[in-house]
């Protein structure tokens, strides 16, 4: 996978959460590692005619209304990647898109080309042939894309996928332009190279796959790496046959396609077996037995050290020093000899941040995770502006833009964050001050595009307002709470979202908090109560019954008997006056396993006057046993010291949503100043696996970069793969703004 650094400059920097390799950006000498990936770049303009070209945009000027203006980009694609744009009208005609050279400014001239019509619709035409005619309709700001990945041709519009062409691109791909109405306007136009290889010579480099095309068997045809790493790292590929000869290894610079260029190389010979080659030398003078396809190689460098690696298991260490920054480099003698699946992967460089433009520098931020998305929701401005949502999807190349929700918002708002839930191609959103009472929207996904399907509210003239200050969703069943005193279940049927339950306190002693965490998982809801009864804070789970006779729909003013009865109540192992527990809550699918946060323990008992001193925080695995609930695992944080708000959010991640492997736990107080020290403190996360019994810590995740503001961890997701972790006002080098941190647990172990 390839790892770029975003320039989040204007609003496409909303798109591309790409992948950002930052362990080591600077050599001993200074060398800036990471611009050997490809960033996005503004594109710089020539061949203007008929136009004004002022930076990255461009406007006609031409008072004629034909296809006689325009400009092409002089940066170019030579391979995978995209151009974006925007525009300020809808009301002009003009094209923009991907051609292979720029040899005038008609339209027929763009190989594939969106052409924005003057009537606010678009159509897809590829060179100078209409392909698909009204594909949508667009407004002033709505972004474009042309994307080329794998030699295949897309179009997109605010992150959804519009049409696949069947045309076959020719590279080297340039920006080009069409303007026909004068005053016609194309903004932010960026190009984006999505390539994993440089210096390709005599091969065929297709995403992360490299294959010889020259016919000569000579050792003249190879590749390297645009990624390379200034330190700890590795490199890993596969081949997709054993009968050629080729090298793959490590280069501290990429001086030719030979083999003796290649410092530390995997030589996989034609006869089926493995050798060792380091400067075109077998240091060793023997091999190491045979390959079969589809093996996994790796060389690794950590502390100095070089290793070489198939399946997992090192045969060979080296007894030579690496000079760095190091790149995969290869060398390829025979015809039709392949490198697949190549990757590099900088030690601690598996993080993914952006600048996503429209969250405020700090202030509360709910994110989710499932499978390839990310929601993220963000809130309200101060302006009263409605909160910003959006879906990100994994894409290859990295996380981008699938969809901004909105949903007829009501600038009736104060600056708080209300519940988000996501589940399959289900989101719920709550906004706790909408129409001063709160709804709940719930978006539904349709292929790339997610729908309004449905608002509703809670009991607005009975409650005390704030309905959907926390929300969770799984399958056909929701939970919504409102500003500490109720909870509302809510069940899906033909008919939509219906009211089927609500649930108080079991007491009214210290009714402040209930309902401010929720999970809901099989036939189970868990309801944080922070500070309950007698101040130390639970969690009760209630059980769906379906033994018990059904009372109807859940009326407002007049409690009912219903089926959602009270199972046990779930208290910190280490309860105190004054805990925050539970912080936040993560459930499995089927509602028998529970992770749950106690950020800070520890304060004044105001009965006895005990004082007890504060801890860095905790967070807690239930298990629901045939004896029932217990506690069985108690994870705190190495690093954390008192005060760190270790448990303030956390999260259960792995491939199997009912057996998760690992759990993400922020830690956002955790640093030098917390207490003492006036200094903003950068936070802190941590990850956790477990081989289905205990719980270890794995890892704690670091910030990927320097940072200038405090609370990295204060929300925590987590998916199959993938751990996600928010810090508000983070800064990365040449980015500002909120940021997300994304460790793809998949490339590499943190």
């Amino acid at each position: 996978m390839n790892h770029h650094l975003a320039r989040c400059n204007s609003r496409s920097c909303r798109i591309a959460l790409i992948l950002v390799a930052v362990s080591g950006c600077l050599g001993d000498g200074g060398e800036d590692v990471a611009s050997r990936a490809a960033a996005i770049q503004g594109v710089t303009w020539m061949n203007v005619v008929g136009a004004a070209a002022v930076d990255d945009d461009l406007s006609k000027t031409d008072t004629g209304t034909l296809w006689n203006a325009g400009a092409a980009s002089v940066q170019t694609l030579a391979g995978d990647g995209y151009a974006e744009f925007t525009t300020g009208e809808s009301t002009t005609q003009k094209m923009v898109g991907l051609s292979s050279g720029d040899a005038g400014q008609h339209h027929s001239d763009i190989d594939f080309a969106l052409y924005l019509k003057g009537n606010g619709s678009f159509d897809i035409d590829e060179a100078g042939v209409q392909v698909v005619a009204n594909a949508g309709t667009y407004a002033a700001g709505d972004l474009f894309r042309v994307q080329v990945l794998a030699g295949v041709v897309t179009y997109w519009k605010n992150g959804a996928l519009v049409h696949t062409s069947t045309g076959a691109p020719v590279f080297p791909l340039l920006v080009d332009t069409s303007l026909r109405t004068p005053g016609a306007t194309v903004y932010n136009v960026h190009l984006q190279d999505l390539s994993f290889w440089t210096d390709a010579v005599g091969v065929s480099a297709v995403a992360n796959d490299l294959s010889k095309t020259a016919p000569e068997t000579t050792w003249k045809a190879g590749a390297s790496s645009l990624t390379a790493f200034d330190g700890d790292g590795f490199v890993e590929f596969t081949t997709g046959e054993r009968t050629t000869d080729k090298v793959v290894g490590l280069n501290h610079l990429d001086k030719n396609q030979g083999m003796v260029d290649i410092d530390f190389g995997i030589f996989l010979r034609a006869n089926g077996r493995i050798a060792i080659r380091e400067k075109g030398v077998d240091p060793v003078g023997t091999g190491f037995g045979p390959y079969q396809v589809g093996d996994i190689f790796r060389i690794d460098v950590t502390g100095g050290l070089v290793t070489y690696a198939r399946n997992g298991t090192v045969f060979y260490t080296s007894l030579a020093a690496p000079s760095f920054p190091l790149v995969l480099d290869t060398s390829l003698r025979t015809p039709g000899a392949t490198i697949l699946d190549a990757r590099v992967v900088p030690a601690g460089a598996c993080s993914l941040w952006s600048d996503t433009v429209g969250l405020p520098r700090s202030g509360g931020l709910a994110m989710k995770a499932s499978g390839d998305r990310l929601v993220i929701a963000a809130a309200p401005a101060d302006n009263g502006a409605p909160p910003p949502a959006s879906v990100y999807r994994r894409l290859p190349g990295g996380w981008f833009l699938e969809q901004d929700l909105t949903g007829g918002e009501v600038s009736t708002y104060r600056q708080v964050t209300g519940g988000l839930a996501l589940d399959g191609g289900r989101i719920a959103i709550g906004n706790p001050y909408e129409n001063q009472g709160g709804v709940v929207r719930v978006f539904e996904q349709d292929g790339t595009q997610w729908n309004l399907a449905e608002v509703f509210d809670g009991c607005p003239a009975v409650d005390v307002g704030e309905f959907g200050r926390s929300v969770a969703m799984r399958g056909d069943l929701m939970a919504v709470s409102n500003d500490h005193d109720r909870v509302y279940i809510f069940r899906h049927g033909p008919t939509g979202w219906k009211r089927e339950a609500w649930l108080t306190p079991p007491s009214d002693i210290w009714v402040l908090f209930f309902g401010e965490r929720l999970a809901i998982a099989g036939d189970r809801v868990f309801v944080g109560w922070v500070q309950g009864s007698g101040g130390r804070g639970a969690v009760y789970v209630y059980r769906f019954d379906p033994t018990l006779p059904d009372p109807g729909a859940a009326l407002c003013n007049t409690p009912s008997p219903d089926r959602w009865v009270l199972e046990t109540i779930l208290v910190s192992p280490n309860a105190q006056v004054g805990d925050d527990f539970p912080s936040d809550l993560d459930v499995n699918a089927s509602g028998t396993l529970l992770l749950a946060g106690n950020e800070q323990f520890g304060s004044a008992d105001e009965d006895t006057g005990q004082q007890f001193p504060n801890g860095p925080g905790e967070a807690y695995v239930y298990q629901l046993t045939p004896g029932g609930w217990q506690a069985t695992a108690t994870l705190v944080g190495s690093a954390a010291e008192p005060d760190a708000f270790f448990g303030y959010s956390v999260a259960f991640g792995g491939a199997d949503p009912d057996l998760p492997s690992f759990a993400v736990i922020g830690a956002p107080d955790e640093g030098p100043g917390n207490e003492s020290d006036t200094r903003d403190p950068p936070g802190g996360a941590y990850l956790f696996r477990t081989d289905g019994g205990t719980w270890f810590e794995a890892s704690r995740l670091p910030w990927p970069g320097p940072s200038t503001s405090q609370e990295y961890g204060k929300e925590v997701a987590a998916s199959a793969d993938t751990a996600f972790v928010f810090q508000p006002g983070g800064v990365s080098p040449g980015v500002s703004g909120t940021n997300i941190a994304i460790h793809d647990l998949a490339t590499c172990a943190p």
